[in-house]
């Protein structure tokens, strides 16, 4: 009777956590992980789906990340006001993360969560998606690229000293 009963708590808790872990509405990212150098914006779009029988508000967006400058002006110019009971919006551009400049090169993982819920002042947490910003060095020319450049100019600027050695002059 005692084992029962344990099982069947340990079940009930469970079973309460996997409903609390689920998303009221889905945010399905087109792409995860994009890459850009310091100075540059990225922007990411996804689908949303409400994954419940409600109606529910998308009020904002709020990100957790590395120090991006993060906007959601294109979640605020195209998404939905609010998605009827199990809804997809179909891909749309959500937000836009800037690369600072100076940033260190790698790699930042990030997540970003959906507010919103049965009005339209709402904030609770509606979903969460995970994004990762893969942030490139600066392109610098390899060594023997700059040598190329001067072995490709140096007959130019040979021609150039002799003509005004000898007083030449174009026709």
């Amino acid at each position: 009777m005692m084992k029962t009963t344990i099982q069947i708590a340990v079940l009930g808790v469970a079973f309460g956590l996997l409903s609390h872990a689920t998303s009221i509405v889905n945010i399905e990212l087109t792409v995860t992980t994009e890459d850009g150098l310091p100075g540059s914006a990225l922007t990411f779009s996804g689908t949303l789906t409400n994954e419940t029988g409600n109606v529910e508000y998308l009020n904002g967006l709020s990100f957790a990340d590395a120090g991006f400058y993060d906007s959601e002006d294109p979640f605020d110019t195209y998404a939905p006001i609010y998605l009827t009971a199990y809804e997809s919006s179909g891909p749309f551009e959500l937000f836009t993360v800037s690369i600072p400049n100076p940033f260190t090169p790698g790699s930042y993982p990030s997540t970003v969560t959906l507010n919103g819920g049965a009005g339209p002042s709402s904030t609770d947490d509606l979903g969460l998606a995970s994004y990762t910003v893969q942030v490139d060095p600066p392109s610098t020319p390899e060594p023997g690229s700059a040598g190329l450049l001067l072995l490709g100019c140096a007959p130019l600027a040979l021609l150039a000293w002799r003509r005004l050695r000898t007083g030449a002059s174009r026709p």
